[in-house]
């Protein structure tokens, strides 16, 4: 009797989370938009928590990535290369356009959530050189 009544309260819980709005069904076009939208890295949520950790070197940063739902990367290693697409930067929403200097993950065997995230380097080195200077 005890599991019947510590498990009322999850059911309780499924219950409610099932009235949701249920998955809303666009035409073709408007699902293969959100996929590329997403496979490239130009939707991340508002609510995505970006820090710049630290500098290992002159090309190499670590990053703190937290969303609720997408998970949190602590000390995840972001390599500066050339952007290969035009994508969105996840720390200020700018445009990167084809070739300009970002920051990527650096490869791994299993490819995280914010795999096709991109962060302009122009932000990541401003962040940076102003917690340096704020150190001294």
């Amino acid at each position: 009797m005890n599991q019947v009544l510590s498990s009322a309260p999850w059911t309780h819980l499924v219950a409610l989370l099932s009235q949701g709005a249920a998955p809303q069904r666009g035409s073709e076009e408007d699902r293969k938009l959100r996929r590329q939208q997403t496979s490239t890295g130009t939707r991340w949520p508002r609510d995505v928590r970006i820090r710049i950790l630290d500098r290992i070197s002159d090309r190499c940063v670590t990053v703190d990535w937290c969303h609720p739902c997408s998970g949190h990367y602590g000390a995840q290693l972001w390599r500066e290369c050339l952007a290969s697409r035009s994508a969105v930067c996840a720390l200020s929403g700018e445009r990167i356009r084809r070739g300009d200097r970002v920051y990527k993950i650096a490869r791994h065997l299993r490819k995280p959530t914010n795999a096709y995230a991109v962060l302009s380097a122009v932000h990541v080195d401003a962040i940076l050189v102003s917690r340096s200077q704020f150190n001294r």
